[in-house]
């Protein structure tokens, strides 16, 4: 079957990627793959055949090597498939491009072992905001009804579908595009913010290679259904969610807003946020993506759910929500018959939509 891979590159701060026909790649030994290298480089004024994405695509189940290019890092990162405790995992290393040397091939002790896992600093700079009260807000959801069910359903496809983006920290690292993709389509999911389709044909990529295309938000901060989403890196300590809080505040004070509803991610936990004039309140710090979330539904996720699709913490805006006239059920069922796409809240600053006939 051969070698199978694909490429990343990044260049004047913009990454694309490559995969060949059939992911056909050679191994890192070969001196051929050093040629490609600085072929590529030496080429960096024609990236035609090359695709514009967002962020850096991790190794895959159905491929031996991901070659990441760096040129503006000076970097080159070759991922492959290693045992650890009798299991698979990504093992990333790192070589220097001017180390490059093209009539030989690349050997591992070559290659600087890169941190599957890179640290978060403790957000000591920022603002601290001494009024936050941990685990004193309390949200009472009532039992999950058929849709909270489905939902729960939806998510674990969804941990199951992007695993190799989700289990790989390099690839989701706050802050990044990639963070705030899998961020935004998990908040879609729980409020019931999806895509109405009449294709019924799905467009599957040959040899699967999968990347998550769906738009995503620039900042890390931004207005979701009447909540403000607050994206950290880190949440799981009081120093941390207390940075993530002044950045809300700081965003609120801009915004002329001394009260909002937030909701603070950072993929491993979620938390839920009441500030006002007088009080800051927390709830407690939930796990929301863990190693079983292919499974079965974490906590955090099963409260966001409850709390973007029900008035368990503060009244639903459905009360704001009104169509211009009653329209008949046959002319909404051809609307979205002859709509390639209807997209729900494709705004998150858009939450109500008015119709007019």
């Amino acid at each position: 079957m051969g070698t199978r891979g694909l490429w990343n590159l990044r260049f004047a701060g913009k990454w694309y990627r490559l995969h060949e026909p059939r992911s056909r790649i050679r191994s890192p030994n070969e001196p051929e793959t050093v040629r490609r290298i600085k072929s590529i480089i030496a080429s960096l004024d024609n990236l035609e055949e090359w695709e514009p994405v967002s962020f850096p695509s991790p190794l895959q189940s159905n491929l031996d090597y991901v070659y990441t290019i760096d040129v503006d890092a000076g970097t080159l990162t070759i991922t492959r498939w290693e045992s650890f405790d009798g299991m698979l995992q990504p093992f990333p290393g790192q070589i220097p491009l001017s180390c490059l040397d093209g009539s030989h091939g690349l050997t591992l002790d070559q290659l600087t072992r890169v941190p599957g896992e890179v640290s978060e600093p403790e957000d000591g700079g920022a603002p601290t905001t001494p009024q936050v009260v941990l685990d004193q807000l309390l949200i009472h959801p009532e039992p999950p009804t058929t849709l909270n069910e489905l939902q729960f359903r939806i998510s674990r496809d969804f941990c199951f579908i992007w695993r190799f983006f989700i289990d790989d920290p390099m690839t989701w690292r706050y802050p990044s595009m990639a963070f705030n993709t899998i961020a935004i389509g998990l908040l879609r999911i729980a409020a019931w913010d999806l895509e109405v389709s009449s294709d019924s044909e799905i467009d599957y990529p040959e040899n699967r290679v999968n990347f998550p295309y769906w738009d995503a938000p620039q900042t890390d901060i931004f207005w979701f259904h009447g909540y403000l989403v607050v994206l950290h890196g880190n949440i799981n300590t009081k120093t941390s969610i207390s940075a993530a809080i002044s950045k809300a505040q700081f965003f609120l004070e801009v915004s002329h807003r001394d009260a909002a509803h937030l909701i603070i991610l950072s993929l491993r936990h979620v938390a839920f946020v009441e500030v006002s004039s007088k009080s800051i309140l927390c709830s407690q710090i939930l796990p929301f993506l863990v190693n079983m979330s292919a499974r079965q539904c974490s906590p955090g996720f099963r409260l966001l759910s409850y709390v973007l699709t029900s008035s368990c913490w503060k009244p639903s805006l459905a009360r704001r929500e009104h169509l211009g006239s009653q329209g008949r059920i046959d002319t909404v069922t051809v609307f979205l018959y002859f709509s390639r796409a209807v997209l729900l809240n494709n705004s998150a600053d858009s939450t109500f939509y008015a119709a007019k006939f």
